[in-house]
């Protein structure tokens, strides 16, 4: 399973920078996770639906200042003007984005903060890691086939750390 039908092989580069993306987006993820609990138990006043909207109110403004610069990265291959056309084939697609940044993402940190607030951090942050096994199989989903060896073998050993880390959590 590959989840890049139709795209052109990765060169040896490529493959390295995208495991050097992947290293970075892990550290910043445990950075988060541990940040994001002690900043929620050294304030309990603020609740976690605020903190969440906070985190998403902020989220869209950086986007929306961002925007302007996609096209010319190459982020976004058509302008407003495509978007605002009758029967434009990338309404459904804003709606969509639309949809995920307000219910999914916005839903997601909410019910994140909640957990990071009654979970030890050595519990939470290991929690959230699930969230490439998630990515998996949404994949397989698309690509309408079973992971390959490797990439069952490692969402086999994420779930072995995981579990390994909430015994280790109730030991203590």
């Amino acid at each position: 399973m590959s989840g890049r039908q139709g795209l052109p092989e990765a060169s040896v580069g490529q493959r390295f920078l995208g495991i050097l993306f992947a290293g970075v987006a892990v550290a910043l993820w445990t950075w988060y996770a541990v940040a994001n609990t002690n900043f929620l138990r050294t304030h309990p006043d603020l609740s976690s639906a605020t903190w969440s909207t906070m985190i998403g109110v902020s989220t869209l403004l950086l986007v929306l200042l961002a925007l302007p610069l996609a096209p010319a990265s190459g982020g976004i291959p058509f302008g407003l003007q495509t978007l605002l056309e009758p029967r434009s084939p990338l309404l459904p697609f804003a709606v969509g984005s639309l949809i995920l940044g307000t219910v999914v993402s916005w839903g997601g940190t909410w019910l994140w903060n909640r957990a990071f607030v009654a979970l030890p951090v050595s519990l939470a942050g290991q929690l959230i890691v699930f969230e490439p096994i998630t990515v998996l199989v949404y994949v397989a989903v698309a690509d309408a086939q079973f992971p390959n060896l490797f990439e069952f073998l490692g969402a086999s050993l994420i779930i072995l750390g995981i579990m390994l880390g909430i015994r280790a959590t109730r030991r203590s």
